[in-house]
C-alpha cells in the first residue's frame, strides 16, 4: 500500500505547450476500473511497436501515449492511443488517425525507473493529488524507452 505522504513529495513543473500533431493508432475506450486495465495498454503498446515504422515524417522518435476524451475524471471511461509527434500531417490510414494535443497549461512530472513499475505507480499517485486537472488530454513522452531504466515524462493538463 502507498503511504499518503508520498503524495505529496510528487515534484512538477507548470509548462505551457504549444499544440502537437500526432499519428496515433486508434484510441481504445478503457476504465481504470477494469481489472484487465494494465493489460489492454500493454496490447496496444505491442501493436504500436509493430505498426510504428509506418509512421511518415516523425518529428522525434520519442513515443506518445494520450489519455483523451474523459467521460468524467479518472473514474469514468477515456481514450488511450500511442502514436508519434509528426511534422507534415498525413491522412488517416487503416491503423492510423492525426490526434492533436491541445496548447495549455499542463503540469510536467518526470517518472524514471522499471517501466512497467514505475509509470503505474505515478498514476496511482496522481489520483491523490489535488491538481486543478482539466480532464482533456494528458500524455505520457518516453524520452528513454529502456524498460527496466526508463525516463518518461508525464504532462497532466491544468485548468
Amino acid at each position: 500500500m502507498i503511504n499518503p505522504e508520498e503524495y505529496k513529495i510528487m515534484n512538477y513543473e507548470i509548462v505551457n505547450l504549444n499544440e502537437k500533431i500526432l499519428m496515433s493508432l486508434k484510441p481504445s475506450r478503457i476504465s481504470n476500473n477494469d481489472p484487465e486495465v494494465s493489460a489492454k495498454i500493454s496490447k496496444l503498446w505491442g501493436k504500436f511497436m509493430t505498426k510504428s515504422a509506418e509512421i511518415e515524417n516523425p518529428k522525434t522518435k520519442k513515443a506518445i501515449c494520450t489519455y483523451s476524451n474523459y467521460e468524467s475524471d479518472e473514474k469514468g471511461l477515456y481514450d488511450v492511443a500511442m502514436g508519434l509527434e509528426i511534422t507534415k500531417p498525413r491522412a488517416n490510414t487503416d491503423n492510423f488517425i492525426l490526434k492533436t494535443i491541445p496548447a495549455g497549461k499542463y503540469a510536467k512530472f518526470v517518472v524514471k525507473g522499471p517501466m512497467q513499475k514505475s509509470v503505474p505507480e505515478f498514476w496511482k499517485k496522481l489520483w491523490g493529488m489535488n491538481l486543478p486537472r482539466k480532464f482533456d488530454c494528458d500524455f505520457e513522452e518516453y524520452q528513454i524507452a529502456d524498460p527496466l531504466n526508463s525516463e518518461v515524462h508525464i504532462f497532466i493538463s491544468l485548468k
